[in-house]
């Protein structure tokens, strides 16, 4: 499996959902594997070719060492998850992708990160708060897309309010319905050895 921002092979970490309250057997629901160049390249010329192909007007760069992968502010320290499901033969790929869960309602969410909540509920821009203040400065400070669209799942979005949001990209759609559908069959016992 290769990092999607600078395709090097992820490295094995961890196992992930061992002990979750959602897990049925206590099984792995897969594992979090790590981007090596997330805290840095160790070859110069990696460093300087990644900084070349992806910097912008804004990227300065004044030491090679402090070139690092993208996957470092889109995941979590370069980390990505690649489920499991329990049976589901080799495993479905969701670089970037928030969990899933139902509320009490039924209704299917992205699990909330809460202290992400937090800190957008907080947050205030020209006379405004929360999301709405969050919504106002991405599109005034020209921060990329796929940020703001990352927020939205943090804070728990519902599925289907989630789809239609202006900031949800084609791309990233796809990427998520897939895995609402895997989840769907997961969940409803469909995924058969």
């Amino acid at each position: 499996m290769e990092c999607p921002y600078c395709n090097a092979e992820l490295v094995y970490d961890c196992e992930w959902g061992v002990g979750a309250h959602w897990i049925r057997e206590n099984n792995p629901e897969g594992e979090i594997y790590k981007c090596p160049n997330a805290g840095g390249f160790e070859d110069v010329q990696e460093a300087l070719a990644y900084a070349e192909a992806n910097q912008d007007e804004n990227w300065v760069i004044e030491r090679w060492e402090d070139i690092c992968c993208e996957s470092t502010v889109h995941h979590v320290s370069g980390s990505f998850l690649h489920r499991s499901f329990r049976r589901f033969e080799g495993g479905l790929s969701m670089l970037g992708s928030q969990n899933l869960h139902y509320d009490e309602q039924g209704c299917l969410r992205f699990v909330e990160n809460k202290l992400v909540s937090v800190l957008v509920d907080s947050f205030e821009y020209e006379g405004y708060k929360g999301l709405n203040a969050l919504s106002l400065y991405w599109q005034v400070n020209n921060i990329p897309q796929e940020h703001y669209e990352q927020i939205t799942r943090l804070i728990g979005y519902s599925v289907s309010g989630w789809e239609g949001l202006s900031t949800t990209d084609d791309e990233t759609w796809k990427t998520v319905s897939a895995h609402v559908e895997e989840f769907q069959q997961y969940w409803n016992g469909e995924d058969d050895e």
